[in-house]
C-alpha cells in the first residue's frame, strides 16, 4: 500500500509540475489518467485489506464504517476550499 501510495504521490506531482511550468499537452493528461488508474486499481485493495489485520473479528463492521465515513469525509472537507480557491484564483491560477 505504501509503494502505491507513494507512485500516486509521484503522479499527482509530476502532473502539477507540469502545468505549473505551462507546457502540460492534452496527451500528457491522458497517460497520467492511465497510469494513476492502474496505480490506484493496487492501492484501494490493500487500503481495505488493513482492517481486518487492525481490528479485531467482531468489530470489522465497526472498523470498515470508520474508515469509509473518514475517507468521505475527507473528500467532503477537501472539496469545499478547492471549489472556493477555483473559483477566487481562477482554472489557470
Amino acid at each position: 500500500m505504501m509503494i502505491s501510495n507513494l507512485l500516486r504521490s509521484v503522479v499527482v506531482g509530476t502532473v502539477a509540475l507540469i502545468v505549473y511550468f505551462d507546457s502540460a499537452q492534452l496527451w500528457h493528461l491522458y497517460v497520467f489518467s492511465i497510469i494513476f488508474g492502474i496505480v490506484d486499481s493496487f492501492f484501494h485493495p490493500a487500503l481495505n485489506s488493513i482492517i481486518p489485520r487492525a481490528v479485531e473479528r467482531d468489530s470489522l463492521g465497526s472498523g470498515n464504517a470508520i474508515l469509509r465515513g473518514t475517507h468521505e469525509l475527507t473528500y467532503l472537507i477537501g472539496s469545499a476550499p478547492a471549489g472556493i480557491l477555483m473559483s477566487a484564483v481562477g482554472m489557470a491560477g
